[in-house]
């Protein structure tokens, strides 16, 4: 399988849905994973990427520039990525920069941290769970 193809604007948050709200490190897409870097700013996270990089936080709900202020999921039960899930599948961080891959995904060298599993094709419990387990 592959990394999901999100389309930004069809990224949504629930009701019941935990975000926190800061500035962009760099460029950052809607539906793109994030981590909160040492100026406590968010940038992309990755698998494969030293720490912080791969400590994510949570999941862009809109997209911004460096410096411009975003908006980031941590925690919603039902999450819509803006991607075609697999239901039942958990997701993974990706070692693509701001990438979610399928758990089958997951290769040597990437540490594994759960983004959620999904409960339909459109929709995931969004769950961050940080294992700093490396492949």
């Amino acid at each position: 399988m592959a990394d999901l193809t999100v389309t930004a604007n069809s990224v949504q948050n629930s009701d019941a849905a935990t975000i926190l709200n800061g500035d962009a490190a760099a460029a950052v897409t809607a539906g793109q994973t994030v981590y909160k870097d040492s100026n406590g700013k968010f940038n992309l996270a990755d698998a494969n990427g030293t720490t912080p990089a791969f400590k994510v936080v949570g999941i862009a709900l809109d997209s911004a520039g460096p410096n411009q202020p975003i908006s980031v999921v941590t925690a919603d039960p039902d999450f819509v990525p803006g991607a075609t899930l697999v239901k039942g599948t958990t997701y993974i961080l990706s070692a693509t920069p701001g990438g979610i891959a399928p758990d089958a995904d997951g290769a040597s060298g990437w540490n594994k941290q759960i983004i959620g599993v999904a409960t339909s094709t459109t929709n995931m419990v969004l769950k961050i769970t940080l294992s700093n387990a490396t492949i």
